[in-house]
């Protein structure tokens, strides 16, 4: 049995010097009992110098003798390093008796990369989705079955749909029967290797509004690659203006042709 019990206390103290992840172990005082190599390196201490201070030196406010018994699961806190550096810290810490005396053992994890990381992640999040829905045009995402994932503000005011209202349904609702009839036959037969008609293209096309009316725009579409596979973005243009000046243009010019005095050599007749 002494040698059995001497056994596992070396693989204790090889578990505490080899262990990846930073551990503590302290007692039900809240007094620090051993800390991991990885531990030792991550809040600046020493092997000599860390022995019955208080984890509440390491992480301010963790202990109390009333919380104590509550010391189970996982947590986020604010813990502080030798020189009172703080830092975040993810923290798994789980309750142990021996002997009928209560430890508690903390498994921890610097979070300061992951949290600037993320923090770096939403920022850029925010500048793309400001300059998303900023976008005089309007902008719609699809996935490779034609499902709408993203419809900015623009796209709102063009089709007369909230975003709400098209997130998870088909894109051929923006669609005349007459363009959307054929949109899901075309979107397999790209997916299953065929040629691409408008991906990397402009065209004119007509756009259906939410009350039924149409209209005509320009769509660009292009493609976006993952790892979860393809999505499709098109920028719609309304040229509703265009064509209206067109128009008016080609009225005036029919009305000024119709009523100018013909033109004969050099007399007017």
């Amino acid at each position: 049995m002494e040698e059995i019990a001497g056994n596992l206390d070396l693989l204790y103290k090889k578990l505490m010097s080899s262990a990846f992840g930073a551990i503590f172990v302290i007692n039900d005082k809240g007094r620090l009992l051993q800390l991991s190599d990885s531990a030792i390196k991550l809040f600046g201490y020493t092997d000599s110098d860390y022995v019955g201070i208080k984890i509440n030196t390491l992480i301010p406010g963790f202990y109390s003798p009333d919380s104590i018994n509550a010391l189970e699961g996982v947590c986020d806190v604010i813990a502080k390093k030798k020189g009172n550096t703080p830092f975040p810290l993810k923290l798994i810490i789980d309750k142990t008796q021996i002997k009928g005396k209560y430890y508690y053992i903390g498994i921890c994890q610097d979070t300061s990369d992951y949290n600037k990381a993320l923090s770096d992640k939403l920022k850029v999040e925010s500048l793309q989705k400001a300059l998303f829905d900023a976008a005089v045009d309007g902008i719609i995402t699809i996935d490779k079955l034609g499902i709408i994932a993203s419809f900015n503000n623009a796209a709102e005011r063009l089709f007369g749909y909230k975003k709400e209202e098209v997130l998870g349904k088909n894109v051929k609702l923006l669609m005349p029967l007459s363009h959307s009839v054929n949109h899901d036959s075309y979107l397999a037969n790209y997916n299953d290797g065929g040629d691409a008609q408008i991906i990397g293209k402009g065209r004119d096309v007509e756009g259906q509004r939410k009350n039924g009316t149409t209209f005509p725009m320009r769509l660009s579409v292009g493609e976006a690659k993952d790892k979860t596979g393809s999505m499709f973005i098109g920028i719609c243009h309304d040229l509703t203006d265009y064509k209206d000046t067109l128009n008016k243009l080609a009225k005036t010019e029919q009305m000024y042709k119709m009523n100018r005095p013909e033109f004969i050599g050099d007399q007017f007749v």
